[in-house]
């Protein structure tokens, strides 16, 4: 039996749900970090278009406007319930997380669907050079991030469903869930200001 002093922490408060918790703060800083992939292929994009002769080269038209567009407002549509399943875990209402998370789960689909139509609908030739190259690698890590943004939602709400895990852990979760999903449409603005629209302006 071991003689060690153990740490009493049962005087330690209860997590809260709000900017005082600690996960919270290292969701924040995680995505800092996812942040700074972006930024990095941002900064890619900028060292090819800047030192090429020609952006987008010849035969590498930029693409098509009209369905990014759609899917970009689907994506920020789907913000809308996540904020409100945000409020709802934070006033403990666990009926409207799960109501938020649903419909905004239902809209990140239709996003992924968009999306995959999209990708499938680019020209054969952006693979064969490197405006298309990168075009392909912020697609393709976007795409990953909001598959990661679906299922971490998917395993909040199977936790939900049960009241009796509907906790002030699981109400964290919730929240923090929200900032990693505002952080996935609020890159994409950005992104897709790169991808559809400054090619047609620098």
């Amino acid at each position: 039996m071991s003689t060690r002093p153990a740490l009493d922490v049962s005087l330690l408060p209860d997590s809260s749900v709000d900017t005082h918790a600690l996960i919270w703060w290292g969701q924040v800083f995680m995505l800092v970090i996812e942040g700074t992939v972006f930024a990095l292929l941002v900064a890619t994009y900028f060292y090819l278009r800047f030192w090429l002769p020609v952006w987008p080269p010849a035969g590498a038209d930029p693409p098509p406007l009209l369905w990014p567009v759609v899917n970009l407002l689907v994506l920020l549509v789907s913000v809308i319930p996540i904020r409100y399943a945000d409020k709802a875990a934070e006033q403990g209402d666990r009926i409207g997380s799960i109501i938020g998370l649903v419909l905004g789960l239902a809209l990140l689909i239709v996003f992924l669907a968009g999306r995959a139509a999209i990708w499938k609908a680019l020209p054969f030739t952006y693979s064969t050079h490197a405006y298309g190259s990168i075009v392909y690698t912020v697609l393709g890590a976007h795409t990953m991030h909001v598959i990661a943004c679906l299922l971490e939602t998917v395993v909040i709400l199977v936790m939900i469903l049960d009241p009796a895990r509907f906790h002030d852990e699981q109400r964290l979760g919730v929240v923090t869930g929200g900032l990693y999903w505002d952080f996935v449409a609020g890159s994409w603005v950005l992104l897709f200001l790169l991808l559809y629209v400054a090619p047609r302006l620098l």
